[in-house]
């Protein structure tokens, strides 16, 4: 496991950020990409609640690409207690019941219907991210901007998910070992000098609160 802060960025200081941590013991990881996410959750979405409401326990169920690359999607399940998180990735081939999803912003691909039974897809988030890691290596941070949200809707042969929702906030994250203390790295510094606000933030709570 490992610990995960998010903190928001103010507008206007997010170019200026990167290259001031660029310029402070941060390196580029590797290059910077588009993410799309699809979401999984129950009728009731008891997913969306565990993370609105605060709940210590807390997971994500979702299907990821990346650059488009439809082809190269996989399941991912994201588990947090607290501020602690790990993922685990799978195949999404290892389910039988697959139907076409048709968007407007990549390729059409299959993905399955059902999720350990009671979950089904509801909604699309798609983002451009900077990765970062610190020279020591002990830190990795993202950036993440140009979110866009999409319902998605369940015809009777295909899904279908259009991204018609736009959103301004930008997000750093954090990664570091748990017993990594950033008051102890030049981060306390930087965050200091850029006034980022420590957030839960979550891009699936705020899709679905968006879009339903």
């Amino acid at each position: 496991m490992r610990k995960e802060l998010k903190y928001l960025i103010n507008q206007g200081d997010l170019e200026l950020l990167y290259l001031y941590l660029l310029d402070n013991g941060f390196d580029v990881l590797y290059p910077s990409r588009t993410i799309c996410s699809i979401y999984y959750d129950t009728e009731s979405f008891l997913l969306f609640n565990y993370s609105e409401n605060g709940y210590s326990r807390r997971s994500k169920v979702r299907i990821r690409h990346y650059n488009n690359e439809v082809e190269e999607a996989f399941l991912e399940f994201k588990h947090k207690h607290d501020e602690a998180g790990t993922k685990t990735r799978h195949s999404i081939f290892q389910y039988d019941n697959q139907l076409n999803i048709c968007s407007n912003k990549f390729k059409n691909f299959k993905i399955p219907m059902k999720i350990n039974v009671d979950l089904a897809p509801t909604i699309g988030v798609r983002y451009f991210r900077y990765y970062l890691l610190s020279k020591c290596g002990d830190i990795r941070i993202t950036i993440d901007k140009n979110l866009e949200f999409g319902k998605i809707i369940r015809k009777r042969k295909n899904f279908e998910l259009n991204f018609d929702i736009n959103c301004s906030e930008q997000i750093l994250e954090l990664k570091s070992s748990l017993d990594l203390n950033p008051c102890y790295t030049p981060l306390t510094k930087i965050f200091d000098y850029f006034n980022l606000t420590r957030s839960r933030f979550s891009k699936y709570c705020l899709g679905v609160k968006l879009l339903y």
